[in-house]
């Protein structure tokens, strides 16, 4: 992104949104352009000072970790308030799976960038992982990966499952939760997906849908608006440029959709049992990559490997139930 473009976000933003609450830096690896995040950063500062905005968004960053210089640190400190780390555990599977041209990996300096931000910020880091076949391969669980994260740096984060993944490999993950898994991590090392769930279920409310267009936007590096940046790049989703006619100002002239879709409320889903347990990303229940564009309906495979996982997360819940201890131990962790 080009320094003109940055301002030309800052600016979009302001003149375009009563209020921004989060602005994530992504990529690519944003740390690459930290000369574009210090423009965007700076943008919001000023029109804060001067009044135009009542106040400054939360910025994140979501980088791979493996670079960082003084006046990177300088302006993490500054300004970023959280950062999520990419990395997939232990040395031996992050150093196949996250490696340089040269064929080096990249755990040692990942490793190296936690600890520094650790030691000289106060900026919440988290982790995200990528479970594929190769942890399978070397006997790595959830459970280890989030366990060694813990035991190593410290920090929370999500494991999530590659989607080269089999869906018989992935009820595997969630059929080794047993009593006996349950009793020896004491809940610790529970998938997300399961307190989600739970939550819905004793609030009595439904799990989120990431509300794209409404609520959540990308722009690439050339100005262009997505409703998510995982379809950043393909032509057929632009909605518009931040410099010209665009979803917000011309919403007639970018239909993000070419029909109406109810995220919650439509017909296939109105008659599923789930349909207020099942949420997430919109992208992997509506978006069909084959004709590039959004459908009424969600993808069947999808469905079918989220009916199968939630089945499976009420049986654990159940289990839970029927042993005191645990239950007793759930509700603590609830309550918290």
């Amino acid at each position: 992104m080009t320094e003109q473009t940055a301002i030309e976000f800052v600016d979009f933003c302001v003149e375009q949104f009563e209020r921004v609450e989060k602005i994530v830096f992504f990529g690519g690896e944003p740390m690459l352009n930290l000369k574009g995040m210090e423009i965007v950063c700076n943008r919001f500062k000023y029109y804060k000072e001067e009044g135009k905005i009542d106040i400054l968004p939360n910025f994140v960053i979501i980088t791979n970790g493996t670079i960082l210089t003084d006046r990177m640190l300088a302006f993490i400190k500054r300004n970023i308030s959280a950062m999520t780390i990419s990395i997939d555990g232990p040395k031996e599977i992050n150093d196949i799976q996250r490696i340089y041209k040269n064929g080096k990996g990249s755990y040692e300096r990942i490793a190296h960038f936690i600890h520094t931000i650790q030691e000289k910020t106060n900026v919440k880091i988290q982790y995200e992982a990528t479970y594929t076949q190769l942890h399978i391969d070397h006997n790595y669980s959830h459970e280890d990966i989030s366990k060694f994260m813990d035991q190593t740096f410290g920090i929370e984060g999500v494991v999530v499952n590659d989607q080269e993944l089999s869906l018989q490999l992935l009820l595997d993950l969630w059929n080794s939760i047993d009593l006996e898994y349950l009793k020896r991590t004491e809940l610790k090392y529970l998938p997300k997906d399961f307190w989600l769930l739970l939550h819905a279920i004793v609030h009595n409310t439904s799990t989120n849908i990431c509300p794209v267009i409404d609520q959540y936007l990308a722009v690439s590096t050339d100005g262009t608006i997505y409703a998510c940046h995982t379809i950043n790049g393909i032509k057929e989703c632009k909605l518009g440029s931040i410099d010209g006619y665009n979803v917000y100002n011309y919403p007639e002239l970018y239909k993000p959709f070419d029909h109406e879709i109810d995220f919650r409320s439509n017909e296939k889903c109105e008659k599923c049992w789930a349909q207020r347990l099942c949420g997430g990303c919109t992208v992997h229940r509506f978006f069909n990559h084959k004709i590039n564009q959004f459908e009424a309906y969600p993808n069947e495979d999808f469905c079918k490997i989220t009916l199968l996982c939630i089945e499976q997360i009420l049986l654990i819940i159940a289990s839970i139930r029927k042993d005191p201890q645990l239950w007793s131990l759930l509700i603590q962790k609830m309550n918290n």
